[in-house]
């Protein structure tokens, strides 16, 4: 009797199940957009879509989806820095960073704000579209939710 041939034709099938579990598990799947040294984002976004949710006290106070912004836009630039055109005319640059899906402003425009960060989440990045999500718990972490504000932007080139 020659166990040398079933040893092997054994160990073959159990590398085979190994193999597949390392592919299996190496792949990331935590859900985050994946967005590599800047380079999508940076360009000018034209904001498309703006909706907005505030609730104070458990009640939500305003529940709306804005989209006149006469031409306001985010242009991102590879030096870290973001030139905001308001829809009231207003043009300041600002730092910002990224990393991950998480994009964070540092406001520097004006005495009110100065300091001030705002955390917005990429929920989706392509070549010519952008979403992104503002949420309390990034923003807000002295509020108990649901309070607070919630945004969701839609932006394209």
């Amino acid at each position: 009797m020659n166990l040398i041939p079933n040893i092997k034709q054994n160990a073959s099938l159990l590398i085979i199940p190994a193999l597949f579990a390392i592919f299996l598990f190496s792949c990331k799947k935590d859900g985050k957009v994946a967005v590599n040294n800047n380079t999508l984002i940076i360009g000018k976004w034209y904001i498309k879509n703006k909706a907005v949710k505030r609730v104070l006290n458990g009640v939500t106070i305003e529940d709306k989806v804005y989209t006149d912004f006469n031409n306001a836009n985010y242009q991102f630039k590879m030096d870290n820095t973001v030139t905001v055109l308001t829809e009231t005319g207003n043009v300041f640059t600002i730092p910002y960073t990224l990393v991950g899906d998480s994009l964070t402003y540092i406001h520097t425009e004006s005495q009110d704000y100065y300091g001030a960060k705002e955390r917005f989440r990429i929920k989706k990045v392509t070549n010519t579209d952008m979403e992104l999500s503002y949420l309390p718990k990034d923003n807000e972490p002295y509020l108990t939710p649901p309070e607070g504000t919630y945004i969701e932007m839609i932006l394209s080139k």
